[in-house]
């Protein structure tokens, strides 16, 4: 029988698990009230000489018996984060969250696992095909874009697995699972099919040892925005992790249709992705950041390759064969679910009315000179 574990949220208790890991630091400490989500407790506490803080808390979940195998999820999970707020602080991602400390035990003020960061802000951006609207829209896909082409600069590897390697191990995962009982709505079958399309779908990534980081859920929940639209931060990098660079360079599950097997973009994130695609592009056709990152510098290379995988991933969604691929975050469902069992990826549609374009060309974008210039138009 399940059991939830009871979590102190009180302001006293709050206070106390901030306190415990800014070594002395802050001085009036003031409870503001709560700024959270449906997963998640977030706590804003200000104080009188420095900036405020927040602790963010999982929403207690159903435990089978005190420190079995769900509680280790639980704090595997907040351990994940941990390490992603890490690596992004040690490479001086300028959009996520500062780290101060994280409890991964239950043995704290909260009586839960939980982490504190720096506030970044209340307002979570709110998106749909009516709002914003333009020109912001336009501005607020442009600064995404180079928020993730920073993300794999910043985070670009040479690993010894290969994208087909990190893949097939996924799905192997998956398929032992499904065995086991713990996937009930699929098949092994499922599963095998996507194994067997795996070389197809990946092509020519398939031997690239390259990877970075991806955020895994770059939702409008995980953009915090200000009162015009403009990015102030990223938050909820619980499902991050580092994946083969043709993933980290996918279009963000905010331009994605996921929902099911049946859905299709519609006419206004066709014209998103052709505003975020023309980002990308002007990227790559000027010699210094698109975007002003304070201290960026690109003497690695790793501007160039990060610009490379994001190029390509785009090719790749026009061809159609991208779907499977930026759906795989997910445990590589989306192999099978965009074409059912068989598994295989599903052509977009054509691009409605406002949206130009060839039959080839889903996303409105066409490539004057490979080498200089990307053009894209939306009408």
């Amino acid at each position: 029988m399940a059991w939830l574990r009871e979590q102190n949220l009180s302001a006293d208790a709050v206070i106390d698990a901030v306190q415990f890991f800014l070594d002395g630091e802050g001085c009036n400490a003031t409870f503001e009230g709560e700024y959270g989500n449906d997963e998640y407790h977030v706590f804003r506490v200000s104080f009188s000489d420095r900036p405020s803080v927040c602790l963010r808390v999982e929403h207690p979940r159903g435990h089978r018996v005190p420190g079995g195998e769900d509680e280790r999820a639980i704090c595997a999970r907040l351990e994940g984060e941990r390490r992603a707020y890490e690596r992004l602080g040690a490479v001086d991602f300028h959009w996520s969250m500062r780290l101060f400390g994280a409890s991964l035990g239950f043995d704290n003020p909260i009586g839960y696992p939980y982490m504190v960061l720096d506030f970044a802000g209340e307002n979570r951006l709110r998106w749909s095909d009516e709002s914003p609207g333009e020109p912001a829209r336009s501005a607020l896909l442009a600064r995404l874009a180079g928020i993730q082409l920073q993300l794999i600069q910043r985070t670009l590897e040479t690993r010894e697995m290969t994208a087909y390697e990190f893949f097939k191990q996924k799905i192997e995962c998956r398929l032992e699972s499904i065995r086991q009982g713990n996937l009930p709505e699929l098949v092994e079958q499922d599963v095998l099919d996507q194994l067997a399309l795996l070389p197809e779908v990946l092509g020519d990534e398939k031997d690239n040892r390259q990877f970075a980081m991806e955020h895994g859920d770059l939702r409008a929940e995980s953009i915090i925005s200000g009162s015009h639209f403009n990015i102030e931060a990223i938050v909820d990098w619980g499902s991050a992790e580092m994946v083969p660079v043709a993933q980290a360079a996918r279009f963000p599950p905010l331009l994605s249709c996921c929902e099911s097997a049946d859905d299709s973009p519609s006419g206004q994130m066709l014209r998103d992705r052709a505003a975020y695609t023309a980002a990308v592009a002007c990227a790559a056709a000027r010699p210094q950041p698109a975007l002003p990152y304070p201290g960026e510098g690109y003497e690695d290379g790793s501007r160039a390759a990060a610009l490379a995988a994001m190029r390509h991933a785009v090719v790749a969604g026009r061809r159609g064969l991208g779907a499977a691929v930026r759906h795989a975050p997910r445990g590589l469902d989306g192999l099978a679910a965009r074409g059912g069992r068989g598994g295989r990826a599903a052509r977009a549609p054509p691009p409605p009315e406002g949206v130009g374009g060839d039959d080839d060309n889903i996303y409105s974008c066409y490539c004057d000179d490979a080498d200089d210039y990307y053009s894209c138009y939306t009408t």
